[in-house]
């Protein structure tokens, strides 16, 4: 799935400006949601709030980190949790 994606993201580099390329990308263990006020109901990114929620992901990116070691809970609709512990590749483009 990871090589997926970077062939996505290189196809899309490839038409973009070098100063505006991405560079390093990891793949997430779920997506932004807006119950989690991670968007709003109009399904925009709140940039602030998702910014210091992932800081230290973002700051592993910046870091070289090859990878991030995660412990999340997650809320599903029903109410019920379920907490994941796994680790995050960062990958270079």
């Amino acid at each position: 799935m990871l090589e997926l994606l970077a062939k996505e993201v290189e196809k899309v580099n490839a038409t973009l400006p070098e100063t505006t390329r991405v560079k390093k990308f990891v793949r997430s263990i779920m997506e932004l949601d807006a119950d989690d006020d991670e968007l709003t109901r109009t399904r925009k990114v709140r940039r602030a709030f998702v910014g210091e929620r992932y800081k230290h992901v973002i700051e592993a990116m910046y870091a070289g980190e090859s990878s991030i070691p995660i412990d999340a809970t997650i809320k599903y609709q029903d109410g019920k949790t379920s907490r994941i512990k796994t680790l995050l590749t960062i990958r270079n483009l």
